[in-house]
């Protein structure tokens, strides 16, 4: 009986791997979505109801790391600016949304039917507690085309869904110009 604690310990470590695995996609499903957001770079802005470009500026991408993560700008030059990593770990898509109430939920892609949405779930966090904080628990994107994209994010606070935001927005390569 002298070897129980390994036994459970074994069983546990075990158990969390399996858990880890659960999520990963069929081969090469997450690489293709990754690919996706590296072509997101540029300067994107919220539409009207007509689906024309405001002045608003929603959002801007930019690869960094050597082209192994894309940098999101959510409200870039605002005062509650926020970034969202985007990054492949091993064979999973994840996102880091460092978040303007002060926490980073990280998130992992999981499977969908379609080749053109990437839906997100809250995978783990750091400064909060799942069941008291206020953060974003789970995101989706639709890429309408290659310059058209809605994405809704889903906050949670105490456990339970607080609230979405959509954001429709287009890439103007000249906003300026416009």
């Amino acid at each position: 009986m002298k070897h129980t604690p390994i036994l459970a310990l074994a069983c546990l470590a075990a158990s969390c791997s399996t858990y880890r695995n659960h999520h990963v996609r069929a081969e090469g499903a997450s690489d293709e979505h990754f690919r996706m957001f590296t072509e997101l770079q540029g300067d994107w802005y919220f539409v009207d109801e007509n689906g024309d470009p405001t002045d608003d500026l929603a959002l801007s991408y930019e690869l960094t790391g050597g082209g192994s993560a894309v940098m999101e700008r959510v409200f870039p030059g605002q005062d509650h600016e926020m970034v969202t990593m985007y990054y492949m770990d091993g064979g999973n898509l994840m996102l880091t949304h460092y978040c303007a109430v002060g926490n980073q939920p990280t998130m992992i892609e999981m499977p969908t039917d379609s080749q053109r949405v990437v839906i997100f779930e809250f995978y783990r966090g750091t400064n909060l507690d799942p069941s008291t904080s206020s953060y974003m628990h789970d995101a989706k994107f639709e890429f309408l085309d290659v310059d058209r994209m809605r994405s809704t994010w889903r906050f949670y606070k105490e456990g339970k869904p607080a609230g979405e935001e959509v954001m429709d927005v287009i890439r103007v390569e000249d906003h300026d110009e416009m």
